[in-house]
């Protein structure tokens, strides 16, 4: 492939915006050969006698670039470039010859200025000036398209720049203007809007609430761009955000004042202030509920002794399953019960009930809680190959902590094999695997078996984009899941069916490609074996699928940028947990370089109190609702997230910026697991792709009991307390299959990071 390319000049280009070959033909010049030195954006080779040279892993999205050739002939040195050149993505650009003679001086960075400062408005326009400073101190203004210079702008529905660095403001927002020149890149941040305004839409003046409750304050914010939204009480802040939807939760104080007046201020990033009209509310006394109801395994056999919660009011089920809880508060207009059991061999199950409309003053059936499986090792598990359009590999990662024979069936592919405790085995997926479709059953679930307990991981596995899912063996799926992805697209869930006639109800959050519309009800039946992709352009996050029979779902996005302006389209997907048995009401949430963390609610009624370790905020969410908090550039935080009601938390990583310096990583998803289900051990396979992390949340009791492969991990301070002041983090480079132990249960997760193939992935090791 290699001399046909060279013959040809041409430049393969994948969409992940990495070049695999870049070919360059003879007519160069007479003087290149093997002597010379080609390179393109730091990457180099020999070039071949006859001119010809081969450079992998040429990133695209760089603006023009040129090739620089370096020779030495009998003891002379030589030096050459090509013409400026881009890159394409998914195309070919056929180089002119390298000439030789004086080279053009590559910048040591860019430094990007507006003519007018501060918040311009939409349909206006401003200059950028771009100064290039070059080795020695040297500084060029380079800002127009012939001095080299290419523009790009990270979200063009706020602000659209020109070739020659003219920005035009086009609706109110942010948007990152990124200059690139040989091949070194420099940013500047355009602000677009107008003059602040804040009003408080809910609660509206003079509604009575009930002490206790946290109430939803929504707010009508306009202008901006948006620096923070406060909340005030009686003229005191009690909550400040920064990002929409601009909403807060109140926590309506007990045996306070019979009356409070609400205000709310917005601040935009230059520092002009609004504030909103006042908002009278009244509280009155919370009359409680008696709360009964019962708990059972998945059989249907009932469960004595089980742990049982509501609202925050706690009780046990007597030896017929049942269970009754007095003075369950009842300011939330619905009631959620959680339950949680431990069999005689140590394993956790946990399920959760309706959200029942309380009885105040009296008593509250909320039915019957089934109890889940906590464990992702199994010998059966049912996976959907995503719709990966810009990658054409899997692969699927099988360990065991004891010897096990295993089986994979698909649609026109089987494999077997043995995995054991120091020897996990990689299954090569064939593409043809990959769900295409939309709105089809189609046959192409992918079925593992074994004779002994493994946990699977799908790995995609294209140059360039990466992400990964732990699958969930069979008995662990539930019936009931909301999808999480990120913006950009295409964002899609898949559902895969273990028993024939299942049938499903699926509510989306997002059109369809196909013409679905978003909150319109689907009713699907498949049987095993089949699958279902919801695709749209949108955002698939908070999407309702309820099943009459177990499925598994996989959700995130098959290429999406992640921060924006980034240059790498990547795969995020994530197998998501079933809401009965892996949704949760505390969790802690390491954001190891991730971008934004989404919390999402699975009930109405819903308060969720993130503690970022500085200050605490509580957010009010409604059924299939989140809430996303953004990290800033590195994402080095940490967070503690309780809740009333079941919530997931799911992190999404992207590419990592540092003027510079090379771009590192990409999107990936990643699905936290609540401490109800963390475990004592782990077994962790590293990849030889990227570098890899194991991310520990351990309780401060066990750090000194943590070990890895039965040694004692290294600590030296190296452990970070976490937000509530119980649990503490650290990470830990792998390279090979690693075994995690400890005397007390806690979690574990694996990131990657590439830079050369960029690429990323995310998941959580095990449950």
């Amino acid at each position: 492939m290699g001399s046909r390319l060279a013959k040809l000049g041409l430049i393969p280009v994948t969409f992940s915006a990495i070049v695999n070959l870049f070919c360059l033909s003879a007519p160069a010049s007479a003087q290149l050969n093997d002597s010379c030195t080609v390179s393109v954006l730091n990457r180099n080779v020999t070039a071949q006698p006859d001119g010809t040279w081969v450079i992998p892993n040429i990133p695209a999205n760089q603006g023009r670039v040129r090739a620089r050739a370096t020779c030495v002939k009998n003891g002379a040195t030589l030096s050459g470039q090509s013409d400026l050149f881009l890159v394409p993505a998914n195309g070919a650009v056929n180089v002119k010859p390298i000439q030789f003679g004086a080279l053009s001086p590559i910048p040591d960075f860019l430094t990007l200025s507006l003519a007018t400062t501060g918040i311009i408005q939409a349909g206006s326009t401003v200059q950028i000036t771009t100064q290039a400073t070059y080795s020695g101190g040297t500084t060029v203004n380079v800002s127009g398209a012939s001095a080299g210079t290419d523009y790009s702008s990270g979200n063009p529905s706020v602000a659209t720049v020109s070739p020659n660095g003219l920005v035009t403001a086009v609706s109110n927002g942010t948007a990152l203007i990124t200059a690139f020149n040989e091949g070194t890149s420099g940013f500047v941040v355009v602000n677009v809007g107008g003059p602040p305004t804040v009003v408080i839409t809910s609660p509206v003046n003079g509604a009575s609430v009930i002490e206790g409750a946290l109430l939803p304050v929504l707010l009508q914010v306009t202008g901006g761009p948006i620096e923070a939204v406060s909340l005030l009480a009686n003229g005191q802040t009690v909550a400040t955000t920064s990002s929409s939807p601009y909403q807060f939760s109140y926590a309506v104080p007990i045996g306070g004042a019979t009356s409070i007046i609400l205000t709310a201020t917005a601040t935009d990033v230059s520092g002009t202030i609004a504030s909103s009209a006042p908002v009278t509310i009244s509280t009155e006394a919370d009359p409680l509920t008696t709360v009964t109801g019962s708990v059972a395994d998945s059989s249907g056999t009932p469960i004595s002794g089980a742990n049982v919660s509501c609202q925050g009011a706690a009780g046990k089920t007597g030896s017929n399953g049942r269970f009754s809880i007095s003075g369950v508060p009842t300011a939330q207009n619905s009631v959620v019960c959680t339950a949680t059991f431990t069999n005689l061999a140590g394993v956790m199950s946990s399920g959760s009930s309706i959200a029942a409309t309380p009885i105040r003053g009296g008593t509250t059936d909320v039915g019957q809680i089934v109890l889940g499986s906590l464990t992702s090792s199994g010998i059966d598990f049912w996976m959907p190959f995503q719709n990966f359009p810009q990658g054409s590999g899997a692969q699927l990662v099988v360990l065991s902590e004891a010897t096990a024979n295993f089986t994979l069936t698909a649609p026109g592919f089987s494999t077997q094999g043995t995995v054991t405790p120091n020897s996990p085995q990689t299954i090569v997926l064939p593409n043809s695997l990959q769900i295409t479709s939309e709105q089809t059953a189609d046959t192409k679930g992918i079925h593992l078996v074994s004779d002994a307990a493994i946990t699977a991981t799908f790995f995609y596995s294209q140059d360039g984009t990466h992400d990964a899912y732990l699958a969930i063996p069979t008995p662990s799926l539930g019936k009931e899941y909301f999808a999480a992805s990120y913006v950009g697209g295409p964002a899609e869930f898949v559902i895969a069916a273990a028993l024939d006639n299942t049938s499903l109800a699926i509510t989306p959050t997002c059109n369809s490609v196909s013409g679905s519309q978003a909150g319109s009800q689907l009713n699907v039946i498949l049987n095993h074996g089949q699958t279902y992709q919801y695709e749209c352009a949108g955002d698939v996050t908070g999407s309702h699928i309820v099943s009459t029979q177990p499925v598994s779902v996989v959700a995130g996005n098959g290429c999406t940028f992640i921060p924006a302006g980034s240059t790498t389209c990547g795969i995020t997907s994530e197998m998501m947990f079933p809401v009965a048995s892996l949704y949760g009401t505390d969790f802690y949430s390491v954001a190891f370089l991730d971008t934004a963390v989404r919390i999402l609610a699975a009930r109405d009624g819903t308060s969720v109190t993130v503690d970022d370790g500085a200050s605490t905020t509580t957010y009010a969410l409604g059924s299939g609702q989140f809430k996303e908090i953004q990290n800033g550039a590195l994402g080095l935080s940490a967070y503690h997230i309780t809740s009333n009601n079941p919530i997931t938390v799911v992190q999404f990583g992207g590419q990592i910026l540092i003027p510079q310096a090379p771009a590192v990583g990409g999107p990936s998803a990643l699905q936290v697991v609540p401490t109800s289900a963390f475990r004592n051990e782990f077994r962790l396979a590293g990849s030889n792709v990227v570098a890899n992390f194991a991310i520990l949340v351990v309780p401060n009791a066990a750090v000194s009991s943590l070990k890895v492969n039965g040694a004692p991990l290294a600590q030296g301070g190296s452990f970070i307390p976490l937000p509530g002041g119980l649990y503490q983090w650290t990470f830990y480079p792998v390279f090979t299959e690693s075994v995690f132990t400890a005397n007390a249960s806690f979690g574990v997760y694996t990131v990657g990071f590439g830079v050369s193939p960029l690429g990323s992935y995310a998941f959580p090791v095990a449950f």
